[in-house]
């Protein structure tokens, strides 16, 4: 005789909500994004180090930046 509070039950099957090749294409596409705006981000700051119009408006919205043109050597970047 079992007890009475006893529950006798299947185990519980996992099912996935994706494929696998949903997967694998939501993967590389997300990874295209992201090396996409990885390389774009280093766009904009060589483009800020290159041009002196940039590194003017620079100055203007963040002020007085001729320490760090000083301190920076742009030839031991490239």
């Amino acid at each position: 005789m079992q007890p009475d509070n006893v529950t006798v039950s299947q185990p519980i099957r996992f099912e996935p909500l994706y494929g696998t090749a949903h997967i694998v294409i939501t993967a590389f596409m997300l990874g295209f994004i992201i090396i996409g705006t990885i390389v774009g981000n280093m766009f904009v700051v060589a483009a800020i180090l290159l041009d002196r119009n940039l590194q003017d408006n620079l100055v203007k919205h963040f002020g007085d930046t001729e320490q760090v043109h000083e301190n920076t050597n742009f030839h031991a970047l490239v």
